[in-house]
Parts: C-alpha cells; structure tokens; sequence
C-alpha cells in the first residue's frame, strides 16, 4: 500500500490555501478596523447573530448543491459570488456606506468555512486518512503563510492606496486567484469532482441528510465543531475588546496588521515544526483534546490575572493576544486535520454535504449562539471578567466532547472495518415446523437425515406422528435418531426399544449399524448402555469412530478410556474435528490428557492437539498451549496463535508472549528482507523462501495481535489487504487507534507489506554472507530446514566449476 499521495496534490492544495489565506487577511484587517474605529467593540456581538443567519443559509446551499452537482460548480458559485461581494462592498465604501463594514465582518467567518470546507472536500478525495494526518498540516501551512503575507502586506498597502476601505480590491483579486487555483486541481485531478453520483448510476436511495445528524459521530462533530467556534468566537472577542481599548483609527489597523503578521508567524512555525510530528505521533486523539485543553488552561491564567489586576490592564491583552495565537496554531495545526479525519469514516457521496453542514452551519449558529451570550453579558453589565469565565467554562465543556468524539471515531472505524449487510429473523415455529415434517416424511433418507438434524425440542411434539413413522424405517441410523427423540420426551417403549437396538447394533458388522449405535449412545436415553462407547470409539472404519466422538457427552469425563480415546483420535486426519469438539464437551478433566500428549512433542496429529489445546485454553488458561508457543518451529507458534484465535481464546496470553511474538515476527521480516534485498534480481527458490518467511512474519504478527484484541485485528487487516486504496487506509488507521505505539511501530509495516522495522541483522552484508548465514544457521535464528536448503543449493550455484578461474 503506496503512502504518498498523487504527486502535485499537496502542491496545489496548499497554493489554494496560501491564495486562501492572503483573501482572509486582507478582508480581516479593514473590516475590523473601520467596523471598531466606527462602532466599538461592544457591537461585535450583533454581527455574530447576522453570521449565524446568514452563514446558515448559505452553507445550507452548498450542503444541498454538493449532494447534486460537483464540487467544482460549487466551488465556482459561492468563491465566485464572495469575490463579487467584496468589490461591490468597496464600491459602497467609497460612497460613504461605513456600514458596509458590518457586512464585511459578517462575510468573514462565513467565507472562513466555506474555503476549509472546500479545501477539505478536495483533501478528502485526493488524501487517504492516513495521508491526511501527515499531510494536511502542511496544506494548513499554505494558509497560515498566506495570512501571514496578508498581514504584512496591510501596511504597504494602507501607505500605497490611501485609506484602509481601498485594501478591498486586493482582496477581491486575491479571492479570484484561490478560485483560479482551485479549478486547476479539478482539471488536473478529476476525482475531485466526484461529490455527487454519477448521472449514468444507478438511481439509489440516499437517506435524508437530517438523518445523518441524529447520532454517532456525525453528531457528535456538530456538538465538537459547534463548541470549537464558541470558544473560538470567545477569544477573538477577547482580543479585539482589549485592542479596541488601547488603540484607535490607523493606530488600530497598524496594531492589527503586526499583530495579525505575529499571529501567522507563530502559526507557520508551529505547523512546519510541530503539528506534523504531534499528529503522527498521537494521532486523531491529540488532535481533538490539544485545542480546547489549551485554551482551557491559557482563560484560567487569565481568570487569576483578572482577579489580581483587573481586565483594564495592559496584561490582559498580551494573556488575549497569547490566547488567540495559541488557538489559531492548535486550531489549523491539530484540529482541522483530526476533523478532516474523521470525516474519511463518513461514506465519500455524503462526506462534501456533512462537512458543509457541520463547518458551513454549526459554526455560523455557534458563532449566532456566542454573540446573543456577549450581548446579555454586556446588557447585564458584567464586563469582561464575566466572558473570561465564560470561555473558560466552554473550554473544559468542549475538552469533555473532544473525548467523546475519539471514543466514537474509534467505534465508527471498527464499523467500517466490518461493514456487511447483516439480516435478522425472527423464528416463525409454525412455518419451521411445517417444513420439518415435511422433510420427515420424505422418501429420500437424506432429507429425513436433515430434516432429524433440524429437529428442536420446540417441534418435536408436533412432530410425533412423523416420528413414530421413522420408528421403524429400514435405515439403522434415522430409526435410532427418531426412537431418540422419543424416548427425550418420555416414551418409555421407545427408550426400551432404543436400548435394545443400541446393544445388537454395536456388535454388528456392518459400520452403518454400528454407526447407528454411537448416534442411539449420544441420545443419552434411559436404558442406552454407554459401555460399548470405548469399543467404538477403537472402531475400525473413520465414519464410525466419528459418530462415537460426536456421541462423547461431560458425563464421560470421569471415564479415563474415553478420555483417552478421544486424546489419541485428535491425531487422525479424519477425526480431528470430532475429537476437537469431543475435548470441549469433555472440559477440564481432559485437560491433563491434553497437556501430556502436548508435551510428548509427537509430530503426528500436533494439528489436531494445537486446536483442541486452543479451545481448551480459552477456559482453562494460557498454560495448556505454553509448549507451541515455545515451539522453535515458528509454523508451529502460528499454528498455535490462529487455532487459540478460532476457539476466541482472547486475554488469555500473558502480555510477554505476545510482545514476544511480535518482536521475534519483525526481527524475521528485518533479516529475511535485508537478505532478499542482497540477493540478485532473478527470481530463485531462496528468494522465494525469502518470501515465504517475510510472509510468514506477517501472519505472525497479525496473529497474535488477533488473539490480544479479538475479531477487530482481522477485519482491519482484510480492509488492507483487499479494499481500495482510501478504505484501505482506513483499515491501517483503526489498527494504529487500536494498538498502542510500540505495537503500530512493528505491526503496521508488516500489515502494510513495508520494510520491517525490526532489528538484528548485518545491514552490511553482501549476498555471499547472507547465503552463509541462512545456510549454516550459526546463531539458530531461522529455525527453518527448507530455507537452509534452499540457501546450500544457491550457495552451489555461486560455487566456481572445478578448474574454472575464480572471480
């Protein structure tokens, strides 16, 4: 599985938000300072309410026209219609409308989550999840630069043009240019156009788009992403309320400008230093609780300066500049990549319109919800030491739904890995039973034979005449079956006649009666005799020895000779399965017979013993398959970890094993791959064999991880192995929530198919040392005859002929 993205995707990506971030810059900065130099501070709130109105709308439309039309048109409509908006707001500015600036503000945060969701939308069909957690910080980046040069820009600009409303044409020009960008990345990667489906699909019902928000995660990003814009709302606030205190006019759009420069600078450090390594690191679960934990802790500061100080003073605005850098750096570094994550579990038609919803929606009614908080605090006169508290409130509310969203991602990955149309029935005994006697009544024996498997204690009353019928049928093994079923519910003749029948038939000739016999015994009737058990349990013929195991019942564990017998049918390749099921029924008191034979270290039937030992370990401890997990033959050790995985023998591994396991599964694939590697390219039996135990490795690994975590392994590793490449990423990504570090460090290059990460070899070593090495085994590390050979034919080969020079 190839983890680089299309060459040239992040490339362009990240142009669209370095065009991005310069639009938002040079829009940001005049419209907060002719709105403040004009209004003041304390009307901010009122735009936070227009936001929520209108940001609404709008993104109720791009969420509407994403389910039907491709993102480019979508793209070109609204980026389009927000360029037209800027310079029809510098025009009205130029005659005098300073209330254009309210507009402008409003148009801010609404044109914010139109971009990332555009963006995003983009990144979500071009990046797997595992791509998008490596490389969307970078795209971000792009962002942070552009608003960064927007900042820088203000100033030359506002000396180059005059007055702050002109910075407009600017921003109307940068605007085209992220639209032109973005129509670039469509035409080169046409995949990115595909949100709705195609016109010649088949037409398919998608469900309402309300009814992917009522639960799970999808809710619950609403929740976060609602929070997210509050308290992000709550600290802009902060900011611009203390600036607007300390400076006025131009002196306010300059102390903005340095200000939004020294924001951006910090910004682009942070996701070029950290943000990258943080997330590989820590995955979606940082990336969701950093945020609010930070702003969390930087408001509490500020709660106990407040309460020291008080708000006017000059160290509030730093702590709120302080607060707003962090925010932002948390914010584009860490959050918009978890979110964009996690939006990779919603299936891809539906992924455009949730995240419009979610980012276009949420976040402008959040933003609406924040200011009518603001303006009832301003009405109630509680000042500024009351939107502190208030945001540090919201932030540990939102630390707690940031946990919650991790704990739901999780879930809805191990969803996906095992995502199946799954049906359930409701038994209908009157329509079963029908059927059943049906099949009794058959002339054909083999529909009789099914129709006696079928048979529960639920029908078997309403089957009684058909049964009598088969009292007497001419074939032994149905006559006995449906004597049995008789005798269950208290037919005494039958059990008498059953007993009977049991007794001629086990010393019968033909195997058919005595088969009959065994199946008479597993009926366990009154009268049966169970002696003749061991007797057929030694039978000659397979089919009979079977039908006595699968007659083994728990009152037998008290027997030794059955017990004994059913240990050594464990060796027979036609009795394995019975006598697997056999020891299960037997329970603990065949445990000491099971250990024994294990421990005798015979070749024969050790298939056999691993499963039985392995269902036996899953009730009576790890202890019973110790000896094949100490086996040297590492085939034997997989052997061993898939049957105790099949009998669902989970936790029952002491931790030191498995790690034991996974560390040893690494060293092989390490050494086995340096040695391939050295090899020449001509495909030979030792580089097959090489093969063969990189493969090996792998199973490994998978195994025992399968018997540490349960079902949840194999159905990442299938979505690997075998579903295209974003859902195959997918499944790597639920491996490494599942796992822990250490373990995603050797198991996922393994499961990836990658270079192993393990340990132990001679990197050093040419072919000739290695063919050495593998041959003669010297320290005992590969353990595997077929390879040495392999190793001394190649080593033959290399040999110079008799006489021949040598080179």
């Amino acid at each position: 599985m190839s983890t680089a993205p299309p060459r040239g995707v992040v490339g362009l990506l990240t142009a669209e938000a370095l065009a991005f971030g310069v639009t938002l810059a040079l829009l940001v900065i005049p419209a907060n300072a002719l709105f403040l130099d004009a209004y003041g501070a304390e009307w901010l709130p009122a735009t936070y309410i227009a936001i929520a109105v209108f940001g609404t709308a709008v993104s109720a439309l791009i969420a509407r026209a994403a389910r039907r039309t491709r993102l480019v048109r979508v793209a070109t409509a609204s980026l389009g219609g927000f360029a037209a908006m800027f310079a029809a707001s510098w025009v009205v500015l130029l005659g005098g409308g300073i209330w254009v600036s309210a507009v402008l503000l409003v148009l801010f945060p609404i044109a914010l989550q139109v971009g990332f969701v555009l963006i995003g939308g983009q990144a979500g069909r071009l990046l797997d999840v595992r791509q998008m957690k490596e490389r969307f910080p970078r795209i971000v980046s792009g962002f942070a630069v552009g608003f960064f040069l927007g900042g820088l820009l203000g100033i030359p600009l506002l000396a180059l043009l005059g007055s702050t409303e002109h910075m407009l044409v600017a921003t109307t020009l940068a605007q085209i240019a992220f639209l032109g960008l973005l129509i670039v990345t469509e035409r080169r990667f046409p995949e990115v156009g595909e949100a709705a489906p195609a016109e010649h699909a088949s037409a398919v019902v998608r469900p309402p788009l309300r009814t992917l928000f009522t639960s799970g995660l999808v809710l619950l990003l609403l929740i976060y992403q609602v929070l997210s814009a509050m308290g992000s709302q709550v600290v802009d606030f902060l900011l611009f309320d203390r600036a607007a205190a300390h400076y006025s006019g131009d002196d306010l759009t300059r102390f903005l400008s340095g200000y939004t420069a020294a924001l951006n600078l910090v910004d682009i450090a942070f996701l070029a230093v950290l943000a990258g390594p943080l997330m590989r690191r820590f995955g979606v679960r940082f990336g969701l609780v950093f945020n609010p934990a930070l702003d969390a802790a930087i408001l509490a500061v500020m709660v106990v300066v407040v309460a020291s100080t008080g708000a006017a003073a000059f160290s509030v605005l730093v702590l709120a500049g302080v607060l707003r850098i962090a925010d932002i750096a948390a914010t584009d570094g860490t959050t918009r990549t978890s979110i964009n994550a996690a939006y990779q579990v919603v299936p891809i038609g539906e992924r455009l319109a949730v995240q419009a919803v979610v980012e276009g929606i949420g976040v402008p009614v959040a933003i609406g919800a924040t200011g009518v908080l603001l303006l009832g605090l301003n009405l109630l006169d509680l000042g500024t030491d009351a939107v502190i508290v208030f945001g540090l409130v919201l932030s540990i509310v939102w630390t707690g739904i940031a946990v919650a969203v991790y704990r739901s991602y999780t879930g809805s990955l191990a969803d996906e890995m095992r995502r199946r149309v799954l049906g359930t029935a409701t038994l209908d005994t009157t329509a079963d039973g029908v059927a059943i006697r049906a099949l009794l009544r058959s002339d054909d024996a083999r529909d009789v034979r099914l129709g006696l498997d079928l048979l529960s204690p639920v029908i078997v009353d309403a089957a009684a005449v058909e049964l009598r019928l088969l009292a007497s049928h001419a074939e032994p093994e149905v006559r006995v079956r449906a004597l049995g079923q008789l005798a269950v519910t208290g037919d005494d003749a039958a059990a008498r006649e059953l007993a009977a029948l049991t007794t001629r038939f086990a010393g019968a000739a033909s195997p058919v009666e005595r088969r009959a016999a065994a199946a008479a015994i597993g009926s366990r009737a009154d009268g049966v005799e169970v002696s003749q058990l061991p007797a057929l349990l030694d039978d000659s013929d397979a089919s009979v020895r079977n039908a006595a195991l699968d007659a083994v019942a728990a009152a037998d564990a008290g027997d030794s000779s059955i017990v004994e017998r059913v240990i050594a049918s464990l060796g027979g390749p036609d009795t394995t399965g019975s006598a697997t099921a056999a020891v299960r029924r037997l329970g603990e008191p065949a445990v000491p017979a099971l250990v024994a034979a294990l421990g005798a270290g015979r070749r024969r039937g050790r298939a056999g013993l691993v499963r039985a030992a392995a269902t036996a370990a899953a009730t009576h401890g790890a202890a019973i398959m110790e000896p094949m997990l100490r086996d040297p033959d590492r085939a034997v050790v997989l052997a061993a970890l898939e049957a105790l995985e099949a009998a669902a023998g989970h936790d029952v591994l002491a931790g030191d094993v498995v790690d034991g396991v996974l560390h040893d599964a690494a060293a092989l694939a390490a050494r086995a791959q340096a040695a391939r590697a050295s090899l020449d390219g001509d495909e030979g039996s030792l580089q097959r064999a090489l093969d063969d135990e990189i493969e090996l490795a792998r199973r490994l690994a998978i195994a025992a991880l399968a018997v540490r975590y349960g079902p949840s392994v194999r159905a990442a590793v299938r979505v690997v192995d075998h579903a295209d490449r974003q859902r195959g990423a997918l499944g790597v990504e639920a491996l490494d929530v599942l796992l822990s570090r250490d373990e995603s460090t050797i198991a996922l290059p393994l499961v990836r198919r990658e270079t192993a990460t393990g340990t132990g070899y001679a990197g050093s070593w040419g072919a000739a040392e290695w063919i050495a090495d593998l041959a003669s085994d010297p320290i005992g590390f590969w353990r595997s005859p077929w390879l040495a050979a392999c190793a001394r034919a190649a080593a033959a080969e290399h040999q110079p002929a008799p006489g021949a020079p040598s080179r």
